[in-house]
This record gives C-alpha cells, structure tokens and sequence, in this order.
C-alpha cells in the first residue's frame, strides 16, 4: 500500500500481535451489595444496590481486551444489548454482550494527542462510586483556539471540548480504560514508535 505504509499487507507478520495491556475492571461503588438475578439483569439499572448480573460480568470480561500489533492498536469495549425475544424482536428483560471493537493504525493524527486522564483520586472515587480503571485518553485535533474538537460527521465537524462522549458520539475522542495508564502510554509510544520506523513507513 504505497498510499498508506503502515496499513500494507504485503508482510502477514506486521499485523501480529506484539503484546497486551491489561484492561481495567469494572468495580462497583459502595452502595452495592448484591448482583441482579440472572433472570432479571434489568435490575442493575434499576437498583441502585444491585450490580450486574454474574453472567453479564463474566461475558463482558471474558470480551475485553487490548491489543498492541505491530501496525495498529486494536481494543474491545463491548456494550450491553437485548437479546432476541418475543417482544418486538426483543426480550426486555435479559442482556447480551455485544462487541464493540476499534482498530487504529499508528500513523492516526490522534496518537499525538494520547495523555494519561485519569481521573483526581481515582481510587478513592471508584470505592465510593465505582469506576473502570485508569483511563487512557486519544483526542483528535483540537480547533477553535482549543475550545473544540474534530467530528467524524458531515453535519457536525467540531464540537466543544467540553462536550461528554455519550452525547456526541461522532467527536474524535477515545477513551480507554486499563489497569496501569503510565504503563500503557508507555507500550503504546513504544509500539508506534517501532511501527512508524520500521521499514513499512
């Protein structure tokens, strides 16, 4: 791929996993004291001293990983959804485990914008309220004198810095969550650093 070193094909060996962080775990706060039934994982969101159901943590965990190949960065954070039932497509009252899988290539503008985020007192804050880890952070390009950040979207194509990932999805911002984040900007600058001088690029 002469437009494009890093993403070439022509060596099957430069895609090949080279090594993996360890994801963060999803820790509940000090207001749960039980897990949702099995047959009612609802309750997880409806309860605030329910957690989610054993099976749902076990999917969910069994699913996550985070991959440093030799030409990419490749994670998983996979979602809860519905699964099939009888109900308009769907049954609303148990989950599944749906895959969410993101692959970015180390020569994406946004591994120049990758920062330790953590949040102040994380453990503390993950004792009381629960929380996911220590958080990696890649930000796209920021515009507007540093107020906004780029969007993938026609429509939109920036929106403020401020703005929470959930309500716009299509800003260029990734989240993700591992257990050592000094660790992990570490191998992931190791990782790219050998990709972009590598003979590919």
């Amino acid at each position: 791929n002469p437009g494009r070193p890093v993403m070439s094909r022509q060596d099957q060996h430069q895609m090949g996993i080279i090594s993996s962080l360890k994801p963060g775990q999803k820790t509940d706060g000090c207001l749960v004291c039980c897990n949702a039934p099995a047959c009612c994982p609802l309750m997880s969101f409806l309860c605030p001293c329910c957690g989610e159901s054993e099976y749902v943590i076990k999917q969910r965990s069994a699913s996550t990983y985070i991959h440093l190949r030799e030409n990419s960065l490749e994670w998983n954070e996979p979602s809860l959804i519905l699964q099939p039932g009888v109900c308009c497509g769907v049954d609303p009252c148990l989950f599944k485990v749906q895959d969410q899988v993101h692959v970015m290539y180390y020569d994406d503008d946004m591994f120049l914008n990758i920062s330790d985020q953590t949040r102040f007192c994380n453990e503390f804050l993950t004792c009381l309220l629960g929380g996911n880890g220590e958080r990696i952070r890649l930000n796209g390009t920021q515009c507007c004198f540093g107020l906004c950040i780029r969007a993938n979207s026609s429509c939109c194509m920036f929106v403020p810095i401020c703005c929470p990932k959930a309500f716009c999805p299509c800003m260029l911002r990734h989240d993700i969550y591992v257990e050592d984040a000094q660790k992990g900007l570490y191998e992931i600058k190791k990782a790219r650093e050998a990709a972009i001088g590598s003979e590919i690029h």
